[in-house]
């Protein structure tokens, strides 16, 4: 009786390691490392040049690996708001130097805030002023530049 026993649960071990397929992949699954998601951005200059590049490839993918999804941007803001802001900021992003994101205090809050702000002010068909802006805000997070908030107004 045990060597049947023993038999049966040898075949079913058999039967399962060779059965022991991956999972296909879905569109959910999150796409391996690139690059750009394993590459340090401890120096400002190197984060912003490869933040540029991101953007005038328009590669959200490559964007969003810069950028800290949690606390001030969630997933859904990201998948809300990435198409309106990048490219209405597109050229003054790459027109904008690393030097010409200023460095600001940003209290207790931010670590070593940088940030960079397109503003606009026109007057409309009736007469009326108005004045716009975007911003976007840069902060070390765990060693590493990301894109921590973006902003609205007007």
């Amino acid at each position: 009786m045990k060597k049947g026993i023993s038999a049966i649960a040898f075949i079913f071990l058999l039967f399962t390691a060779c059965n022991n397929t991956q999972p296909e992949p879905t569109p959910d699954t999150p796409a391996p490392p690139t690059e750009e998601t394993v590459k340090n951005h401890s120096d400002w200059n190197s984060f912003w040049a490869d933040f540029q590049k991101a953007v005038k490839d328009d590669n959200e993918s490559a964007a969003k690996s810069m950028t800290k999804i949690g606390d001030m941007i969630s997933e859904k803001d990201w998948n809300e708001n990435y198409s309106f802001y990048f490219p209405e900021m597109k050229d003054h992003i790459l027109a904008t130097g690393p030097e010409g994101v200023e460095p600001e205090d940003g209290g207790e809050q931010f670590k070593e805030l940088r940030t960079l702000w397109k503003s606009e002010s026109g007057e409309d068909d009736e007469g009326n002023v108005y004045e716009s802006a975007l911003g976007l805000y840069f902060d070390k997070v765990d060693g590493n530049w990301k894109l921590v908030m973006f902003f609205a107004a007007g």
